[in-house]
């Protein structure tokens, strides 16, 4: 979490410069949510100081102008990071937008980014995959102004499957999906479809269930 938001920040430091998006104030206003309250709030104070550090690393400034930070709190609901979202962009006027956590909140700002063209939107930590692919047949349009530099739920476990099948010789898996997170059951997903794939078509699976089944056989991914 500290890692992609300071890879966030210094991506949306680029961003200011190279776009001409500062405004003619004398300070860059930076509006950053964060999980400061609920379930996720540990990680929100370590996204925080992961901020901070982005901010520190650039002597404070972006751009020659003076950092303002302005941080809104959420608790990663859609509901809440919108509401964060807008008092930042609507009433603190920011220049540039540093949000969300999860994966739920990045499809809620990057439908509320549309709205505000002029700002610009770097994705914080949220792998939802949603946020930034396109696909107009399934009615899914990506923002022209929102941005990540942080991989999405997907490519996690593309290749993990190809990897555990056929260099492992793994022939059964085990994923124990309790989370509460939607970017977590989608990586499991995607390394059970290639997992699966490498199995000749063949649609008899097994899942075991009882702790300890076949160890030797089979692979435990632990979220």
């Amino acid at each position: 979490m500290r890692k992609g938001i300071l890879l966030a920040t210094v991506a949306g430091f680029a961003a200011m410069v190279g776009t001409g998006a500062v405004n003619a104030a004398d300070k860059l206003k930076i509006g950053v949510t964060a999980t400061l309250e609920g379930t996720y709030t540990v990680l929100g104070e370590d996204g925080m100081r992961g901020y901070d550090l982005g901010v520190e690393a650039h002597g404070g400034k972006a751009g020659g102008k003076e950092i303002e930070t302005i941080v809104g709190s959420t608790d990663a609901s859609p509901d809440s990071a919108v509401r964060a979202a807008k008092k930042l962009v609507e009433q603190d006027k920011v220049d540039v937008l540093i949000s969300p956590l999860s994966g739920s909140e990045g499809i809620a700002i990057r439908d509320y980014s549309k709205t505000q063209p002029q700002i610009t939107v770097m994705n914080a930590a949220s792998g939802a995959l949603e946020t930034t692919y396109g696909d107009p047949s399934a009615g899914i349009t990506p923002s022209p102004t929102f941005y990540r530099t942080n991989m999405d739920g997907a490519q996690w476990h593309a290749g993990l499957g190809d990897y555990a099948y056929n260099v492992k010789g793994y022939k059964k898996t085990f994923i124990p999906l309790a989370s509460t997170m939607l970017v977590l059951f989608l990586a499991a997903m995607i390394f059970l479809g290639t997992f699966f794939g490498f199995q000749n078509g063949s649609n008899q699976h097994s899942f075991p269930v009882e702790q300890g089944q076949g160890k030797g056989s089979h692979t435990y991914i632990a979220w």
